[in-house]
C-alpha cells in the first residue's frame, strides 16, 4: 500500500513540474490564432506598402507562436464569404485561443447602391444586404462557436464622392452593432478612429499608415 502511495504521490509530482515547464516555455501565456474573413479592409495588401497582416505579425503583443490566417479576399462579398472563406475554418480552430475578425458588406453596398444609378436602387438595398450579413454571422457563430468572434463596422471614406452615402454607412454600422448583441460578438467601430484622409487609400481602402492603426486597434482587443 505503500508503495502505491509513493507511485502516485511522484505521479502528482512529474505532473506539477511537467505544468511548471510548459508555463516557463510560453511565458505563462496561450498562444493564439487569428483568423481574418471578409474583404480588402483586412487583405489590403494591393493597397499598402505594408499590410495589416504584417502589422498584426510585427505587433509587440503578438509573438511568432500565434498563428495569423488571412483568408480574406479583395472584393469579396458576403456571398463570396459564406461560400470560400467559411468552409475553410476548421475544427482544430474552434478554440477559447482563436480570435475571427469579420470586416464584409462593403462590396455588397458598392454593388448595389454606389455604383448604381439612383433610379436603378432598390428601396430594400440595404435591408437586403443586412439580412445576407445576418445569415453569415448566424452561420459563422454556429461553425466557430467556442471561438472570440468580433465584428466590425464600416468607416467613412472622406472622399467627397462617397460622402453622400455616409447615411447607408450609418444605418450599416447601427445593424452590425444590433447583429453583435444578437449573437453576442465583440465589435469594433472602425468609425471611431479611420477619420483622417492619410487613413485611406484609393478613397476607400486602408492605407499604410490606415492599416497598421486598423492593426494596433484589432490587437488591443484580444491582448
Amino acid at each position: 500500500m505503500v508503495i502505491i502511495y509513493t507511485f502516485i504521490i511522484i505521479c502528482i509530482f512529474r505532473l506539477y513540474l511537467s505544468s511548471l515547464f510548459e508555463g516557463f516555455n510560453d511565458g505563462g501565456r496561450n498562444h493564439k490564432t487569428i483568423i481574418l474573413i471578409g474583404d480588402s479592409i483586412l487583405d489590403n495588401e494591393k493597397y499598402a506598402e505594408k499590410s495589416i497582416t504584417y502589422y498584426i505579425e510585427s505587433n509587440s503583443n503578438t509573438t511568432k507562436e500565434d498563428n495569423i490566417v488571412c483568408l480574406a479576399e479583395d472584393n469579396s462579398t458576403i456571398y463570396n464569404t459564406i461560400s470560400s472563406q467559411l468552409p475553410s475554418l476548421t475544427k482544430e480552430e474552434n478554440n477559447n485561443n482563436t480570435c475571427i475578425f469579420i470586416s464584409v458588406g462593403g462590396n455588397d453596398i458598392l454593388q448595389k447602391i454606389v455604383y448604381r444609378d439612383a433610379s436603378q436602387i432598390q428601396p430594400t438595398a440595404l435591408d437586403d444586404i443586412i439580412s445576407d450579413y445576418n445569415m453569415l454571422v448566424s452561420d459563422l457563430t454556429k461553425k466557430m462557436n467556442k471561438t472570440h468572434i468580433i465584428l466590425m463596422t464600416l468607416y467613412y471614406p472622406q472622399a467627397s464622392f462617397y460622402r453622400r452615402y455616409d447615411p447607408y454607412i450609418k444605418s450599416w454600422n447601427i445593424a452590425v452593432k444590433a447583429c453583435a448583441k444578437k449573437h453576442h460578438c465583440q465589435v469594433l467601430d472602425l468609425s471611431d478612429f479611420m477619420t483622417e484622409p492619410e487613413d485611406f487609400s484609393h478613397d476607400i481602402e486602408p492605407s499604410t499608415i490606415g492599416g497598421k492603426k486598423l492593426s494596433n486597434h484589432m490587437v488591443a482587443m484580444i491582448a
